[in-house]
């Protein structure tokens, strides 16, 4: 087995990837931007912004520890009510983010459908859309994401 360090090596660094990379990181940081936000404007600025970066943090650092069935909301309570926060609005709070979190998925999946897959065909053509199919899986993907949005949303 090579190490993890052998295997950098093996990494064709270039500009795009670095860009990518930075882009990466970038989408990373306003998501957890807005999701601080969120959490003042859910408390009534209650939480300053450290106290909403630590909550923040703290709740993804849990989520990844945690089983996927327990998941971080239960921590995210606890973590909420430590703050200083009652546990009845934590709760409530948790359970709000998780349904603009479940509106989010239900709005943007059908929007990405039609715009990465409706779109081409307005512009490309047919052909261009008969060739990608293919050459690529991206349709039975996007299938299996449209059809489990359908039956667990219905």
């Amino acid at each position: 087995f090579e190490s993890a360090q052998d295997n950098l090596h093996h990494i064709k660094w270039s500009f795009s990837m670095g860009l990518w990379l930075f882009i990466a990181l970038l989408a990373m940081a306003v998501r957890d931007f807005f999701y601080m936000y969120r959490l003042r404007v859910l408390t009534d600025k209650a939480f300053n912004w450290r106290q909403s970066f630590r909550v923040v943090m703290l709740t993804k650092f849990a989520s990844s520890l945690s089983p996927s069935v327990v998941g971080g909301s239960s921590i995210a309570m606890f973590i909420i009510n430590r703050e200083g926060i009652n546990m009845g609005k934590s709760t409530s709070i948790v359970m709000i983010t998780a349904i603009m979190d479940e509106l989010f998925y239900i709005t943007m999946v059908p929007l990405a459908f039609l715009v990465v897959f409706i779109s081409p065909i307005l512009y490309s053509g047919i052909h261009k859309i008969w060739l990608l199919c293919n050459e690529n899986t991206h349709w039975a993907s996007a299938a299996n994401l449209w059809c489990g949005t359908f039956v667990r949303y219905g």
